[in-house]
């Protein structure tokens, strides 16, 4: 078997042009309707993990080491990141959002989904921050285990076999089993 993580984006022939390629990326990473299968998910996450860590290199090589004598060039390029850096980050949160509304999609679930996996623990998590004790630890659980099941809900569990109402089975039809002699 054939590890083909693009066929659907690239046609029988082998060729595309590299404007409809481009549009392709574009809306596997941007758009939000549709569904990708989870070799696409993974695939997606990597490359955002190696955009942040060359994010993070940039960082550290362009401040240098630390010289007291030069915090007014320092801050000038700390602010010039800050600013590339949040840039990076939007886009970044952007098509992360848009690769897990997929990937719900492919299980035949709502995008809205997104906020209960994502946006409620970082939510829970920031109430939790400024409480303490069991109240803390109690919300963190509760942070925790929303992550979780989006992690598994997202990134682990096959979709829906066959089309659903967001679009066709990423994986393409499912096979027939040949009839029993």
């Amino acid at each position: 078997m054939r590890f083909r993580l693009f066929a659907r984006m690239i046609p029988a022939n082998g060729r595309m042009a590299a404007w409809g390629a481009a549009m392709d990326w574009t809306a596997f990473f941007f758009r939000f309707n549709g569904r990708i299968n989870r070799a696409k998910y993974w695939f997606a996450a990597l490359i955002y993990t190696l955009v942040l860590i060359a994010l993070v290199v940039a960082f550290i090589m362009a401040l240098g080491d630390f010289d007291k004598d030069r915090i007014g060039e320092m801050v000038g390029t700390s602010l010039l990141f800050i600013a590339v850096g949040g840039l990076v980050f939007l886009v970044l949160l952007w098509s992360s959002f848009a690769t897990a509304i997929k990937r719900l999609h492919d299980r035949n679930k709502s995008g809205w989904w997104v906020l209960v996996f994502w946006v409620l623990p970082a939510i829970v998590g920031a109430v939790a921050d400024g409480l303490g004790g069991t109240a803390s630890l109690a919300l963190n659980a509760v942070s925790v285990v929303l992550s979780v099941w989006g992690f598994v809900e997202v990134g682990c569990l096959r979709g829906t076999q066959g089309p659903n109402e967001y679009g066709p089975d990423p994986l393409g039809a499912p096979a027939v089993a040949p009839a029993a002699s």
